[in-house]
């Protein structure tokens, strides 16, 4: 039966170990049946590691980062180096984990030599879970895929439970404290076996839905790439018809001409010549950054905000040295190119958007201010949309601006007005 509960533990921290690796390490290069397999092959040496080796604290220790390096090396196939550095990175928190429950074991019993001979298998599966709790928070710091997906609160929501469950162990190395019956141990044990299930059942939980929320994002992203991609072919077909038209023209615009130069009508030729080189002007005044990605978004809204009614005044550098991907352009200055044309759209005078992106040494500058209605609608104290239809889908926007900012380590502020709605984000350039 000891053994069963030092393999169960064993297997438990064997799990914390892919849920860090995970975490700094993505896309594995296997399929998750092996994968699994060799996490499986990693808890037996381990296991048997730790019960050969248990007199040799120091040997056992190198024993089982060694051989799980190897293994490691298997299942991610990357730089060993950074294997590595993560494996004795991992087992360095495990000793953390280790005298934090040290410490906690000396405030519930005073002496923490005595608390080691009557805890047994309960303070092992405290330091686990310790162990859980600290990768947990690892996590939601350092993994920015998933920060973006999972908000401040869903991540202290999801640390409740192991937080519980340490107490619940502590509660119960209480009462051991005050001595306890053979049966009343068993239940403990069973008890927190239990909590350890459970806490495997609530991340396996956790990391369903974050693959679930980043689908829904990543299809979000997706309609509104495509979107602005028919949009440039429309706006791409509409030049063409347009340029075919001035040239059906041309021939009819050189005999006027012809006809105004043949009679030495001076006057009527150069009303005639500033009135078709406005025209031109008009066609070919286009706003033009030297990045093809971001011409074809601000002009497409620039052209729609016109449309509407809707002034567009614009600060537009040289963004030939802009590094961000295409994908990150796009949904960026689409987001809030439109809801800033949504927002316009509502008010009934001076609809104005002032739009600004410049590259500055190695900082990019995007600031878009709008005309709104001082509408605005809170939920826990975050901007949610003001949109009646579709609002779910709506909602995504402004997250998808916040994690395209977060992915290039910038800042953003939002300051809604009486009158005008300010976002502006910087970020430096890599």
């Amino acid at each position: 039966m000891y053994m069963l509960e030092g393999y169960i533990t064993v297997l438990f921290e064997t799990f914390i170990l892919k849920v860090f690796f995970d975490t700094f390490l993505k896309q594995p290069n296997l399929p998750d049946k092996r994968t699994y397999s060799l996490f499986f092959l990693i808890s037996i040496i381990n296991f048997a590691l730790s019960t050969l080796l248990s007199e040799y604290f120091f040997i056992k220790e190198i024993g089982v980062i060694l051989a799980t390096f190897f293994i490691l090396l298997l299942y991610k196939r990357g730089n060993w180096k950074k294997i590595l550095t993560l494996t004795v990175i991992f087992y360095g928190i495990l000793i953390i984990t280790d005298y934090i429950t040290l410490f906690i074991e000396y405030t519930v019993y005073g002496e923490a030599e005595i608390a080691l001979e009557e805890t047994g298998i309960l303070i092992i599966l405290l330091d686990k879970i310790v162990l859980l709790l600290l990768v947990l928070i690892l996590k939601a710091i350092f993994d920015r895929s998933e920060v973006a997906v999972l908000e401040d609160k869903d991540w202290i929501k999801m640390s409740v439970f192991p937080l519980f469950s340490i107490g619940m162990i502590v509660a119960m190395l209480s009462q051991e404290k005050y001595g306890m019956t053979e049966r009343l141990g068993e239940l403990f044990l069973i008890i927190a076996f239990g909590l350890v299930a459970i806490n495997v059942v609530m991340f396996v939980i956790l990391r369903d839905i974050l693959a679930r929320e980043t689908f829904i994002r990543d299809a979000q992203i997706y309609t509104i790439e495509t979107q602005n991609k028919l949009n440039h072919y429309k706006t791409l077909s509409k030049s063409i018809e347009k340029q075919r038209s001035i040239s059906h023209e041309y021939k009819n615009q050189l005999n006027v001409i012809q006809g105004l130069c043949n009679r030495n009508n001076i006057d009527e030729l150069k009303i005639y010549l500033e009135e078709i080189n406005g025209k031109v002007r008009e066609d070919l005044d286009r706003i033009d950054t030297h990045h093809s990605i971001v011409n074809t978004v601000i002009n497409e809204k620039y052209s729609e905000a016109l449309s509407l009614g809707i002034a567009f005044v614009c600060k537009i550098g040289d963004m030939s040295t802009l590094t961000m991907e295409d994908k990150d352009i796009v949904t960026l200055l689409s987001n809030i190119l439109n809801n800033a044309i949504e927002a316009c759209k509502k008010v009934e005078t001076k609809k104005i958007i002032k739009l600004k992106f410049v590259c500055e040494e190695k900082a990019v500058i995007l600031s878009c201010k709008n005309s709104y209605d001082g509408n605005i609608r809170k939920r826990d104290g975050e901007l949610v949309t003001t949109k009646s239809n579709r609002s779910k889908e709506h909602g995504y926007g402004l997250k998808n601006i916040i994690q395209i900012v977060e992915k290039y380590d910038g800042d953003y502020v939002i300051q809604p007005g009486e009158k005008d709605f300010l976002i502006a984000i910087s970020f430096r350039q890599r």
